[in-house]
């Protein structure tokens, strides 16, 4: 059970590497550290008397996927590799792989040696540019190839997030039915594909505007977070709007309150401020933010008791602190061109504009990336 991010938190990983194998699980690795996983995939088998030990600290990035770890004897992830082969018998290129977990599109492109690595880092500009239908059919192509298996794992999780992205369920679900790739290799994307299961079936989302731009009244909490008012089936809720949760979350009160039921049995996992929580698959059948209303929209459902925040103050000796109703994540907010006035406390939400004449300053690559800049321009 993988979490996904709901807001960051940082730990450390050790992934034990030998051979050819070793390859694979380092670009997985690197997958983990841009989706922002602490924790690089499992696909244990013979082990090897001289491992080697790659240590991460402080890890923090979000969100997307990443894959279940083995406890190691230092306290952090361990993974355990395949049977030695000749590392000559697969390319594999650390500027190339480093360059992908930075984003670093253009030293991608400088960094790639064949065919495929470049197939992949092109797949990665259509992503970027916002060409998500074209993105997943070049990352289907790329992936099949078996002259570069660490580039067929990449495109294979990569493909995975995209399906997860646009809510392509089904096809997620049934990911595994149509790889290549051999079982261990295949395991990778097994957590996504969880929840392919939970939502698999779920009907489509809608979301209906208004002519024009709109304005909203923007609240913080005493963390100083951004919280706007929301109507779900009829009953209305304050939620934390924030860009580093995966997916809208709401509380079990308010779940059961608003009438929004388990879609499935299978149990999930988020990482919140608080740790690691189980969850369950529902969908949001009216989700109101003002005049916009989201009609089934995916959703998890976490218990109550997560969803209580502490403050720095105290008020005497009782320590106090806030209960969130929910949180709309980046799965709501990709679908607004939003600006908040923290200063007049104001959230302007309007419907954006695919102009699709180049990467903007604010992408998605499995988490969402704002480029920002120095005045020199560094």
């Amino acid at each position: 059970m993988r979490p996904t991010p709901v807001g960051a938190i940082g730990s450390s990983h050790y992934v034990r590497l030998t051979g050819k194998r070793a390859r694979v699980l380092v670009v997985a690795s690197s997958i983990g550290l841009m989706f922002g996983s602490a924790q690089p995939a499992a696909a244990a088998s013979d082990l090897q008397s001289e491992p080697q030990y790659i240590t991460s600290n402080e890890i923090s990035l979000q969100p997307g996927p990443g894959m279940p770890p083995s406890v190691g004897a230092a306290g952090g992830a361990m993974v355990e590799s395949a049977p030695v082969v000749s590392a000559a018998s697969t390319a594999y290129s650390e500027k190339y792989w480093a360059a992908f977990s930075d984003a670093d599109l253009n030293a991608l492109h400088t960094e790639a040696r064949t065919d495929p690595e470049t197939r992949f880092a092109g797949a990665m500009d259509l992503l970027a540019g916002g060409f998500y239908d074209q993105a997943e059919r070049a990352l289907v192509e790329v992936s099949k190839q078996v002259s570069e298996i660490n580039v067929a794992v990449a495109s294979r999780i990569m493909l995975a997030s995209i399906l997860r992205y646009q809510h392509k369920w089904t096809e997620l679900r049934d990911l595994p039915l149509t790889s290549p790739l051999p079982t261990n290799d295949n395991t990778l994307t097994n957590d996504l594909e969880q929840w392919g299961k939970a939502f698999a079936g779920a009907p489509d989302q809608t979301i209906q505007f208004p002519d024009g731009e709109i304005t909203l009244p923007l609240r913080l909490t005493a963390l100083g977070t951004p919280t706007v008012r929301v109507r779900i089936n009829g009953k209305d809720y304050d939620f934390w709007l924030d860009t580093g949760s995966t997916m809208t979350v709401i509380s079990s009160e308010v779940a059961e309150a608003a009438g929004s039921t388990v879609l499935s049995p299978e149990v999930l996992a988020v990482k919140t401020f608080g740790g690691t929580a189980p969850v369950r698959a529902t969908v949001i059948k009216s989700l109101e933010i003002g005049p916009v209303t989201i009609s089934n929209s995916p959703a998890v459902i976490i218990d109550a008791s997560s969803m209580y925040l502490r403050t720095s103050s105290n008020v005497g000796s009782m320590p106090t602190g806030i209960t969130l109703d929910g949180i709309i994540g980046w799965d709501v907010i990709r679908h607004f061109d939003m600006t908040m006035n923290y200063a007049d406390r104001k959230i302007t939400l309007r419907q954006p504009v695919f102009r699709g004449n180049g990467r903007g300053n604010l992408v998605w690559l499995a988490r969402p990336l704002v480029e920002v800049s120095s005045r020199s321009g560094d």
